[in-house]
């Protein structure tokens, strides 16, 4: 979407998602955070991708939409293998085709509920939005705005920074030790793991007018695959690019996009990212990484969902 209409569509995100509205619901955030790492307790080894950072936002992303939170886990685990769909074989293609139909029918589902009992939720605010002609969003827009914008987005995204976290974590327990003897720094340190993640790697534009870059023309129309993953590594911006540096004075990563399109949910995504951190070093401050090759994939989700990154709360 562009122009007016990107705009409009975006109403819902930014009422929301605004910096002041997150920081409402501040305390509601953190007592879901709680209640994830709560359910890990007694057990002497955690599945960290799918326990910690991929329910995290699942059930942070949920709860702001006003959906269910009871979807969290299936729907999240769902989530990565949908996005990887087109590398996946026929029989599994089919299996993502049938979860994403089942996502998708669920959240219609609670938008006619709510244009039945409107809410103040982000699902009545799409259930209740109109377009231009002054009708009722239809069931694509609804469907690309509440599931592939804020509940894949929201929920994805965030994710892959928290579990590529938590492996750094788990790898370098010096820079662990110094986040817990200087919690200050933990807001620069999940800033500093966005920009060295970039889960969002790379956004299609068109190109506006003629413009040479690089020494290659492009011309206007023509569709670019901007990769914004590289541009948080252009030593010429960042000193020690492929160092993690909770202290590194420039913070203004691509990680978030950059202007009409930058991502409406940084807020949340920053918050729900630090407070996990914060109860991960509080809860687990000796966890052991058991499978520390993860880090070599580079990647946390696969074509077929999350790569497992094991911890153990504490030390052998």
């Amino acid at each position: 979407y562009d122009g007016a209409e990107h705009v409009r569509l975006r109403r819902g995100f930014t009422e929301h998602l605004s910096a002041v509205e997150v920081t409402k619901r501040h305390a509601e955030i953190e007592a879901i955070i709680a209640g994830v790492f709560d359910e890990l307790q007694g057990y002497d080894e955690i599945e960290a991708a799918s326990k910690i950072a991929m329910l995290v936002p699942a059930r942070v992303v949920l709860n702001f939409m006003g959906a269910d939170v009871t979807d969290a886990e299936w729907m999240g685990l769902s989530a990565p293998g949908i996005l990887t769909a087109g590398s996946a074989d026929a029989s599994r293609a089919e299996e993502l085709r049938i979860d994403l139909h089942r996502i998708e029918t669920r959240i219609l589902e609670q938008v006619a509920e709510r244009r039945a009992e409107p809410r103040n939720d982000v699902i009545t605010a799409y259930a209740q939005l109109r377009n231009e002609e002054g009708t009722l969003l239809v069931d694509e827009d609804l469907l690309s705005v509440l599931v592939n914008s804020f509940l894949f987005g929201g929920l994805v995204t965030a994710a892959e920074v928290i579990a590529n976290t938590i492996v750094e974590l788990g790898l370098d327990k010096k820079l662990r030790q110094r986040l817990i003897a200087e919690p200050k720094l933990v807001p620069d340190f999940v800033t500093e793991m966005t920009r060295y993640v970039t889960p969002a790697g790379t956004v299609a534009r068109t190109a506006l007018r003629d413009i040479e870059l690089g020494g290659q023309l492009i011309r206007s129309g023509d569709r670019v695959l901007v990769m914004l993953a590289a541009a948080n590594y252009d030593e010429g911006a960042f000193t020690q690019a492929q160092k993690i540096d909770p202290e590194r004075s420039n913070k203004r990563h691509l990680a978030f996009g950059l202007g009409a399109h930058f991502c409406p949910g940084s807020p949340l995504a920053r918050l729900e990212i630090e407070l996990t951190v914060h109860e991960l070093l509080r809860r687990m401050p000796t966890f052991e990484l058991l499978n520390p090759d993860v880090a070599l994939q580079g990647v946390v989700i696969n074509g077929q969902g999350w790569n497992p990154i094991r911890i153990k709360p504490e030390p052998h």
